[in-house]
């Protein structure tokens, strides 16, 4: 069984403290246990800031004059509430790219939803690419935006 917001973060290393590399540090969304050749093997799926992302619950009103930035920030910062308040780590502002974000909400908007739904809307109704890496949102428009996955391999040897 899962119990939810229990907060992981496991470093990979030999020798003393300082050479450790944090490989992993998110919430546990499901356990495994079983047994294979007489050993019991226990398996955590952890992703990296879900409870920021699908437990933040956003309901709020943008005024008008505001800016596409603010928006995102407002949305931000509930993530940082509440990761915080789960034990998690504080939810910062990472690269925002674009001349977008500066635009100026004629009329306002109202956001309500998770985070995760309500910075899709956002991103979708603007063109607008977001992610969040390393507790850290980064938010770019379709002059930044990347069109190609992107996975980073560290290779550990002594």
């Amino acid at each position: 069984t899962t119990k939810n917001n229990i907060n992981v973060t496991l470093y990979v290393g030999y020798g003393s403290v300082d050479n450790l590399g944090l490989i992993v540090q998110g919430n546990i969304t499901r356990t495994n246990v079983e047994r294979r050749n007489g050993d019991i093997v226990t398996t955590l799926v952890v992703d990296e800031n879900f409870v920021a992302l699908n437990n933040t619950r956003v309901l709020s009103t943008i005024p008008g004059g505001k800016t596409i930035r603010d928006t995102i920030e407002t949305v931000r910062q509930r993530m940082s509430e509440e990761s915080i308040a789960a034990g998690g780590p504080q939810i910062v502002a990472g690269i925002y790219q674009g001349k977008k974000l500066d635009e100026t909400l004629l009329y306002g908007r109202s956001l309500s939803g998770t985070a995760k739904q309500v910075m899709d809307e956002i991103c979708l109704a603007y063109g607008l690419e977001w992610n969040l890496d390393a507790s850290k949102l980064n938010v770019k428009d379709e002059e930044f935006r990347t069109e190609k996955s992107e996975t980073a391999l560290f290779i550990l040897s002594p």
